[in-house]
C-alpha cells in the first residue's frame, strides 16, 4: 500500500501565481506536494482528475484531495503524516481556508474557519455545521474505502463536496481540525462573477440538504416547513452576520447578488434533501 495519494481534481485553464503568501507563509500550488512525498521518501502519487474519474477506491494509506486553487504551505505533507500518526482513529483531518480576495462575501465564501480558542487540534465529529469542503481534506484511506468515497453528482451540477460521506465516516471515524492544516485560496474577479458565485451558495446548500436527505418523509417536510417558512432567516444564521457587512443604500449591486445567491441556497438545500429539481 502506498503512503499517500494526491488528488488534484480540475482543469488548469488560467494562469496562477507561482506563490503567495497567507498567514505570513509562503503558500504554494497543489504540485508542491510531489516535491515533499519526494523529500520525505514517501512512496505515492499525485493525479489529476476530472470530478467524473475520481475512484471510490485507493490503495493509499491517505488520500488528499486539492485543486489548482488551493494552495499550501511548504511542509503541508509533513504536517499531514505527523497529525495522522498522532490521530489514528481520524477519518478526515482537516484545516482553515482563507482566501486571497477581499469582497462582501468575504467570511462565507471560499472561507472557512473555526474558532476553538488556543486549541492545536479539535475533534469536530459532532459538529454537524462545522464539516469542511472536501477540498483540502485529508482522508483515511480505510475510511475512504469503506464508505467509498464519490464526489456529488446531481442533474444540475458536479461538485468534489459529498456531505453525505462525512455523515457516513462518523460512524467509525473522527473529523479533526487544526489551524495547522490551513490553505489558502486563489481567487480573481472571474470568481466574483455572479453565475459563478451563485452557483457557489447552490453547492453549498444542496450539500445541506443532501446531509438531511436521509430524514423519513415527515421529518422533511417539517424540516422545509421550518426553512421557508417558519424561519426563513435560517440562511443567514448558518452565515453568522454576513447580511449586516454592507449597506444596501451605498451597495446596491450587493443587495442584489445576497438576494440571488439566498435563493441559489434554498434552491439547493431543497433539491439536495428531496432528490428533484424545483424548477
Amino acid at each position: 500500500m502506498k503512503d499517500i495519494e494526491v488528488l488534484i481534481v480540475g482543469e488548469n485553464k488560467k494562469q496562477r501565481p507561482a506563490n503567495l503568501v497567507c498567514n505570513r507563509e509562503q503558500m504554494f500550488p497543489a504540485y508542491h506536494t510531489a516535491k515533499e512525498i519526494q523529500e520525505y521518501g514517501l512512496s505515492g502519487d499525485i493525479k489529476r482528475v476530472s470530478i467524473d474519474d475520481i475512484k471510490n477506491k485507493t490503495d493509499a494509506s491517505l488520500v488528499v484531495i486539492l485543486d489548482d486553487d488551493t494552495y499550501i504551505p511548504h511542509d503541508f505533507i509533513n504536517r499531514v503524516i505527523s497529525f495522522n500518526n498522532l490521530f489514528r482513529d481520524a477519518g478526515i483531518l482537516c484545516g482553515p481556508v482563507y482566501p486571497t480576495l477581499d469582497s462582501d462575501f468575504s467570511k462565507s465564501y471560499h472561507t472557512y474557519e473555526l474558532k476553538f480558542g488556543s486549541s492545536v487540534v479539535s475533534d469536530i465529529t459532532k459538529e454537524r455545521n462545522s464539516y469542511p469542503s472536501m477540498i483540502g481534506c485529508v482522508i483515511s484511506g480505510e475510511a475512504y474505502n469503506r464508505y467509498l468515497y464519490s464526489p456529488t453528482v446531481s442533474t444540475r451540477h458536479k461538485s468534489v463536496d459529498n456531505s453525505f460521506f462525512l455523515d457516513a465516516i462518523t460512524r467509525e471515524f473522527k473529523i479533526y481540525y487544526s489551524p495547522r492544516l490551513f490553505k489558502a485560496r486563489y481567487l480573481e474577479k472571474s470568481d466574483l462573477e455572479i453565475t459563478v458565485l451563485s452557483d457557489y451558495y447552490y453547492n453549498l446548500g444542496y450539500q445541506d440538504g443532501l446531509a438531511a436527505s436521509a430524514k423519513s418523509q415527515d421529518e422533511k417536510r417539517t424540516e422545509l416547513w421550518a426553512r421557508f417558512v417558519d424561519s426563513p432567516e435560517m440562511f443567514d444564521n448558518t452565515m453568522p452576520r454576513w447580511l449586516f457587512d454592507s449597506d444596501m443604500k451605498s451597495n446596491g449591486e450587493y443587495a442584489e447578488m445576497l438576494v440571488l445567491a439566498k435563493c441559489k441556497y434554498q434552491i439547493g438545500f431543497y433539491e439536495g434533501m428531496l432528490g428533484k429539481e424545483v424548477i
